[in-house]
């Protein structure tokens, strides 16, 4: 977990100052530099940052959809406290759509006790932690994945839940703003659309730091969610937001 801790500085470094050198960054990591040069080859291949002569750079990042390792690393605690709260909207013999994001996958433990529920999920992770629980009927999404994302998507993918009734979907998502909500990938987008005019009602989690952070691609509008869940109080603006969109929201 430490390499993936370090990647995470490296690019909180790299936000800051857009653009350091290698010596500058085995300074600040206390790192060797062949270390540092495995991390870089790595978070290059991800396409979240650009080597070159003499230093490194960030590329903007929102249309890059970040690892799932990395995500997994942000906001836990925070994802935790706004999971507890999602609990309480899912009932026994519910149908649910839990969407392939490390917040979605935090509302794992609280299903355990729940009665006769069945989970159609694009999470690779979400669906291996829910096979190891009886009450659960799990299906797991069939479709492309996308590198580093631990999800499927495609148009395999948007043709596979067609048959199933999905009563409650449970989203995360990479941004939000005055203008709606956004994704930092256009495949994770295009399937999440077509979730979310499946289920009869659908639930946005989604953590402080994603707010006031515009993305590429549209993922929503605010009148698609019957609730927006939070771990703090949100600014005046995104409560009428929700106020007039007619849904909840809470923290």
């Amino acid at each position: 977990m430490a390499h993936i801790q370090r990647r995470q500085e490296i690019l909180d470094l790299l936000k800051i100052k857009k653009q350091l050198s290698p010596k500058t960054l085995c300074e600040r990591l206390h790192v060797s530099t062949a270390t540092l040069r495995r991390d870089l080859v790595l978070l290059e291949q991800e396409g979240l940052i650009k080597r070159f002569h003499g230093g490194v750079s960030i590329i903007g990042v929102s249309n890059v959809e970040p690892s799932y390792q990395q995500r997994a690393l942000e906001q836990r605690l925070e994802k935790n406290h706004i999971c507890d709260i999602a609990a309480d909207f899912i009932a026994d013999g519910q149908s649910l759509f839990l969407d392939s994001s490390t917040t979605v996958n935090q509302i794992c433990p609280y299903l355990s006790q729940k009665n006769n529920l069945v989970v159609i999920t694009n999470g690779l992770q979400t669906a291996l932690t829910l096979n190891q629980m009886e009450n659960i009927t799990v299906f797991l999404v069939g479709g492309e994945m996308k590198a580093h994302s631990a999800s499927t998507v495609g148009a395999l993918a948007t043709d596979f839940v067609l048959p199933f009734r999905i009563d409650l979907a449970l989203f995360s998502c990479r941004g939000l703003d005055e203008g709606g909500i956004y994704e930092a990938s256009h495949h994770q987008a295009h399937f999440k659309k077509h979730m979310i005019t499946l289920a009869k009602q659908n639930i946005l989690l989604c953590d402080d730091s994603k707010f006031k952070q515009p993305h590429f691609y549209k993922l929503a509008q605010y009148e698609d969610f019957k609730a927006i869940i939070t771990n703090k109080e949100p600014d005046e603006q995104y409560k009428q937001l929700l106020k007039n969109a007619g849904g909840e929201l809470l923290w």
